[in-house]
């Protein structure tokens, strides 16, 4: 078990360019469905659970180092990135929530709680914590299949 393993289980579909993990790719991205992005999201968060790195051998600061945890990654941010820039507001997650998965709740000056994202991401932890991210994804999950018809795309609910 190794990294290579990890990201075969945790990231399908991720391109192999001579013996090089590729990006996924905007244009492989906007093929997929929601439904096909949410669970391609939830599948790579459910990945950076501790059981699932110490099954492959990996650990959170590999994932990190590699850059296997940010946009680059990620099939919303993909999806909803145009000429270089990721527009969050089209995200399903900032529709889902009425928050970008990197922010606290911003209208609330009190906020003390890590965004999801930092939770993970905390320079101070090295192991990092998915499990925020992922109720923020199932929640994300909830919202697609209460408001978008089957086979829907991004471009359909932005």
């Amino acid at each position: 078990m190794s990294m290579t393993t990890w990201k075969r289980e945790y990231l399908p579909g991720f391109d192999d360019f001579e013996g090089r993990w590729g990006l996924y790719t905007k244009k492989h991205m906007d093929t997929k469905t929601l439904r096909q992005l949410d669970a391609l999201s939830r599948l790579k968060w459910r990945g950076l659970r501790p059981r699932s790195l110490e099954k492959h051998g990996v650990s959170a600061i590999m994932i990190k180092d590699a850059h296997l945890d940010d946009w680059r990654t990620c099939p919303y941010c993909i999806s909803c990135t145009e000429n270089g820039h990721t527009e969050c507001r089209d995200c399903p997650i900032t529709k889902a929530t009425g928050l970008h998965c990197d922010q606290t709740n911003a209208n609330d000056w009190r906020a003390t709680t890590p965004s999801p994202w930092d939770t993970w991401r905390d320079p101070d932890r090295n192991s990092g914590d998915p499990r925020l991210m992922i109720r923020v994804l199932e929640q994300t999950s909830i919202w697609i299949k209460e408001n978008t018809k089957r086979g829907a795309k991004l471009s359909d609910v932005t």
